[in-house]
């Protein structure tokens, strides 16, 4: 058979499928159940306020055996190409009292996540409608809705199917459990022994474009420079990260390996580097993932100190024109960053930046002078400098990006000790930042001109308590709170403690998520350090060796993503 001939047939199955599939999408027209109090009220269809389908629209059956479970019903009809649906469908979301069906642990309860947020909650612009839920008889069931629009996330939807004593047979098959041909089936609903189950089909579309929700558990993995500096396969590191199901990843954007200079303010890129980048951020987005972008790299093109490589070493702050370049390069860089990768919407301009030995004095020549190591107001004058023109290089390049300052390291307020699970030091710092930057009319004092979002590391030392977790993660939210940025999205970006050869270790990893999400509303996105690890040190990995084996963390990891099949899940 001739190339072209092959091409042919391939093209037409390709065709087959997207024809088939389109030929049994199905309108959605709401849901209605029975329920509530007092028992055998109806939750209504907003789509009529009554227990009933609009005009046009049958009403099928998904749930309801005698003795069992309430009745509940979706409306549908086959979609006419050219005529508009109704409503556009965002999925479901509903609770569980057991994991054993496809439910993850979710802030206290177990959650079927909606599949767009990966939380309990309906896609942006859409509102949530409930079907099930009789207090102390059967859990909750929430469908996700709004007035057809032509864009924007949306779920092509390919019916519901049920089980039951008859099961409900999907009505865009005729048969039951199945989806068309191209569709998802999605488990919405059911706890053994309490509810039987609900599925329904679909096609997520747009769904990159919604971030994770609020309490979503990441990853943070410099990845793309393991396989830069190390030679580790970045596709089996991709493959590897994404079977533990993350909703977050926090990346390494190592601007010293992206680009190779900087010439009268233009950011020459390194070609190859950049693609590997690429690969890695287009893949992760695709597969639903919120990307968070971090750097915290002073190569020698953008300070001017003598070293090759990526380096410590930057100008000192009172050294006039070396400083004052440093500064430009590192905005012309960030605006280079958010410009290369508009799949990344969240960046953090740098990392620990309040630690003793994050940053270092140049030695020698411009830039010098005379200090071996930058003292607390040293640093908290740099954190100003490199946040503000950093915002401004993001913002540049991507006006619509969030920016979150660097995350503040675990130090001891006196700035001695290197890791203080009190978080004292912690305080200190955002406390102080907030003080200079009302004092700092020569840059700006408007705080958003800095930051739109904080960001720190509570590792821990010892199991996660109320005292020990909450108390001390709440004490420095509070510092933001007493600023008039209670509401700013936080990241705790290094959650630390994921030693995967013990116990001890897998409570207190399963302890920080559920206190978090359950004592801890304000923080956006908690985020496990680190994916991999060289065997045996460091030992902060979930999964070790290669290929890539599970430890006791990842199991942790893998009950609140609902990942399966480790070390790898394809997508």
């Amino acid at each position: 058979m001739g190339v072209i001939a092959r091409v042919s047939i391939a093209l037409l199955f390709i065709v087959g499928i997207a024809t088939s599939a389109r030929a049994q999408q199905m309108d959605f027209g709401g849901m209605y159940g029975m329920g509530g109090t007092p028992p055998g009220t109806y939750f209504n269809n907003p789509a009529t306020h009554a227990p009933s389908c609009p005009g046009g629209y049958t009403a099928y059956q998904v749930l309801g055996t005698s003795n069992v479970d309430w009745p509940a019903f979706w409306c549908g009809r086959p979609h006419v190409s050219g005529v508009d649906p109704l409503f556009d469908f965002g999925g479901t979301y509903a609770y569980s009292s057991s994991t054993a069906q496809g439910a993850v642990p979710w802030k206290g309860y177990n959650a079927y996540v909606n599949p767009f947020t990966h939380t309990d909650t309906c896609p942006p612009g859409y509102s949530s409608s409930q079907v099930l839920g009789t207090p102390n008889v059967d859990n909750t069931l929430y469908f996700c809705y709004r007035p057809h629009q032509a864009s924007g996330p949306s779920m092509t939807f390919g019916g519901m199917t049920g089980d039951g004593l008859p099961p409900y047979p999907n009505p865009a098959t005729g048969t039951s459990y199945t989806c068309p041909q191209g569709y998802v089936r999605y488990s919405a609903y059911g706890t053994p022994g309490v509810d039987y189950a609900i599925f329904y089909c679909g096609i997520a579309v747009d769904a990159s474009s919604v971030k994770a929700g609020d309490g979503s558990l990441g990853i943070g993995e410099p990845f793309v420079s393991n396989t830069i500096v190390n030679n580790w396969g970045l596709q089996d590191q991709i493959n590897g990260i994404l079977s533990l199901r993350p909703r977050v990843v926090r990346m390494w954007m190592l601007n010293w390996q992206e680009f190779s200079g900087i010439s009268a303010g233009v950011v020459q890129p390194n070609p190859a580097n950049l693609a590997l980048y690429q690969q890695s951020v287009d893949q992760l987005v695709r597969a639903g993932v919120t990307v968070v972008g971090m750097d915290n790299s002073y190569p020698s093109w953008m300070t001017g100190s003598s070293t090759t490589a990526d380096s410590a070493s930057i100008p000192c702050p009172g050294s006039g024109a070396p400083y004052t370049t440093f500064l430009a390069n590192w905005q012309a860089t960030w605006k280079a960053q958010a410009l290369a990768f508009p799949g990344i919407a969240q960046w953090e301009i740098g990392n620990e930046l309040n630690g003793a030995r994050t940053l270092l004095p140049i030695q020698t020549g411009a830039g010098s002078c005379g200090k071996t190591t930058f003292n607390y107001a040293d640093r908290l004058r740099i954190s100003l400098d490199l946040m503000y023109w950093g915002d401004r290089g993001v913002k540049a390049g991507n006006p619509g990006a969030t920016v979150y300052m660097p995350a503040a390291a675990p130090v001891t307020a006196d700035d001695i000790a290197s890791n203080d699970p009190s978080l004292n030091g912690i305080a200190r710092y955002l406390g102080d930042i907030y003080r200079a930057i009302a004092a700092n009319g020569a840059l700006s004092t408007n705080k958003r001109d800095y930051f739109d979002g904080a960001n720190w590391h509570p590792y821990i030392a010892q199991d996660a308590t109320m005292s020990t977790w909450v108390a001390t993660n709440q004490a420095v939210h509070d510092v933001l709170a007493i600023n008039g940025d209670g509401g700013i999205p936080v990241l705790l970006s290094e959650d630390g403690y994921t030693t995967p050869n013990t116990s001890a270790s897998q409570q207190a990893m399963l302890d920080t998520i559920n206190l978090t999400q359950t004592n801890l509303p304000w923080v956006r996105y908690l985020i496990w350090f680190r994916a991999f690890a060289n065997s045996p040190d460091p030992e902060y990995a979930i999964l070790l060796g290669f290929p890539f084996q599970q430890t006791l963390s990842s199991q942790v990891f893998c009950q609140f993503t609902g990942c399966s099949n480790l070390p790898y899940r394809q997508y």
